[in-house]
């Protein structure tokens, strides 16, 4: 009941892949099961490009660890967490069994995530434990289009997890709010949301909707009077010689 890719140990990739429909139906859901597209319990060097994922239980799981350098990035991950008892949001990345650092995740699209109804939170991003023994290091969440969990947030950072990176991401459209920030020396800069989200400490794009960002709720591109042209940040995964990008996924084009 999972495309389930557990107690990796190098240097996996998995490239443009679709998985979709795994008990998609919430009522076929059986307690205990996770029916998730991928679950990743452990590995080194990790690549997961170009998927996209949707109509089923749950979303993408990187846990208990130990996981070190996992990259995920241009992902489409959107109509997920169908099943009413589950947790699992667009990603959760927890550390439960071994200790988790170096996660990378970036221009990917996240959005609609859970049902209304669901007994569990289940956020667009959930990142770190809240407790136990095992930590979460230097996850960083560059340039992506966060939106809209029935449920929870657009991304919960919890208590065990420390130097947590954010920038240039639009993140809008939740239920509980933009971001839940309960880790340790969390770097909140350049992302864009609504004046009564929060979404960063300092250089916030406010927007009134995500339409002032993107085209559509379905199609997220920027669009030529976009409000997130040009006022983000330059990073490690879209440099800028001018140190100026553009926030969300896609760049805007030249001309």
């Amino acid at each position: 009941k999972n495309a389930r890719i557990f107690n990796i140990f190098w240097q996996i990739q998995v490239l443009n892949n679709i998985v979709h429909d795994m008990n998609y139906v919430a009522s076929a859901c059986v307690p205990g099961r996770r029916y998730l597209p991928f679950y990743i319990g452990s590995g080194t060097n990790l690549t997961f490009t170009g998927n996209e994922t949707y109509g089923n239980g749950g979303g993408w799981q990187f846990y208990p660890g130990p996981i070190t350098n996992a990259t995920i990035t241009k992902n489409y991950i959107h109509d997920e967490t169908n099943c009413t008892n589950q947790n699992v949001g667009g990603i959760l990345v927890q550390a439960s069994s071994g200790n988790i650092s170096g996660v990378s995740i970036y221009d990917n699209i996240i959005e609609t995530i859970g049902t209304v109804g669901n007994t569990q939170q289940a956020s667009v991003l959930d990142l770190g434990p809240s407790s136990g023994s095992f930590t979460q290091t230097g996850t960083t969440v560059y340039n992506n289009t966060i939106y809209n969990s029935a449920t929870g947030y657009g991304i919960v950072i919890r208590a065990k997890a420390s130097g947590t990176i954010l920038k240039n991401n639009i993140i809008t459209g939740s239920a509980l709010g933009a971001i839940l920030n309960a880790g340790v020396s969390t770097t909140m800069t350049y992302n864009a949301c609504t004046a009564g989200e929060t979404c960063t400490t300092a250089n916030k794009t406010t927007i009134a909707a995500i339409t002032d960002c993107v085209v559509s709720t379905s199609n997220f591109t920027l669009k030529a009077s976009s409000s997130c042209i040009g006022v983000g940040t330059s990073v490690s995964t879209r440099s800028s010689g001018n140190g100026t990008q553009d926030i969300g996924t896609y760049e805007a084009p030249l001309f």
